[in-house]
């Protein structure tokens, strides 16, 4: 039997759950999540090997319009080489940063899902038939499909639509290889999520975490990680809720890597 590999991209405005369907997909968290735009800042890869299926995701930041030309290099890029793309939207929106995905993507010869997430959200089902109708005559796409990748809804028929468009091909990963993010990137990213989640939507996200050290002992995984901010009214803000940011984020980490976490953190203006 032939190998099957290939490149799926997802993509679409910022907030609309890729992270969250990444994440179910592969059945693992790899890439963070939060209710606020702009979490996802570079491109994730996800890995998920099913014997000689392998299926390689690339996560992208979410496209807004007001930095659609300053950021947009990053999905353009994705897309160009990716075998089949995931345009996932939010229910029944579409809004300029859709219209300005889609104008670009249907340019490239390329396969593309049109993903409605957050349909667990959605009262009244039936609304979604009409819903189907309209995108059918704006993008003139065929493949549609209503998930939730909150609740799982819709996911195993999302991944067989994504492998009927995966070509023959040798595997490109090792079959217990997840991701191609080390491990001191996800636990700083996770450690970003919970700063993220506390925070009120106005505060900047360029808030960085960096790991100063790691040390793996055989029952203990000892974390040292400094929190970087702009300024020293964000220090404070910090400062306020690094309490709750140590206690969210151990036990996330403890999730991931199953093992007792002792993680002390800093914040440091930069």
């Amino acid at each position: 039997m032939n190998n099957i590999c290939g490149l799926v991209t997802l993509v679409g405005s910022s907030n609309v759950g890729k992270s969250t369907l990444l994440n179910r997909i592969l059945g693992h968290k790899i890439s963070i999540t939060s209710r606020h735009r702009l979490t996802t800042r570079k491109q994730i890869i996800g890995i998920k090997t099913t014997g000689t299926i392998q299926t390689i995701y690339l996560d992208t930041p979410g496209v807004i319009k007001k930095d659609y030309k300053k950021n947009n290099q990053i999905w353009i890029n994705a897309i160009k080489i990716a075998d089949c793309v995931i345009f996932v939207i939010d229910r029944m929106s579409w809004n300029i940063e859709e219209q300005l995905l889609f104008q670009h993507i249907k340019k490239i010869n390329i396969s593309i899902i049109i993903v409605i997430n957050k349909i667990d959200w959605i009262k009244n089902k039936q609304s979604l038939l009409p819903w189907f109708k309209t995108l059918y005559e704006k993008i003139k796409c065929s493949e549609i499909i209503p998930i939730s990748a909150k609740l799982g809804i819709g996911i195993k028929e999302l991944e067989s639509l994504i492998i009927s468009h995966l070509p023959n091909n040798n595997h490109c990963f090792p079959a217990y290889q997840k991701t191609d993010q080390n491990k001191s990137f996800l636990i700083a990213e996770l450690i970003r999520e919970k700063i993220i989640n506390k925070l009120h939507s106005e505060i900047p996200y360029f808030i960085n975490v960096k790991l100063e050290k790691i040390i793996n002992t055989l029952k203990i995984l000892h974390i040292y990680a400094l929190i970087i901010v702009k300024r020293n009214s964000q220090k404070n803000i910090i400062l306020g809720i690094i309490k709750k940011i140590c206690i969210e984020s151990r036990v996330a980490i403890e999730k991931i890597f199953n093992k007792k976490i002792m993680l002390k953190v800093w914040v440091k203006v930069k």
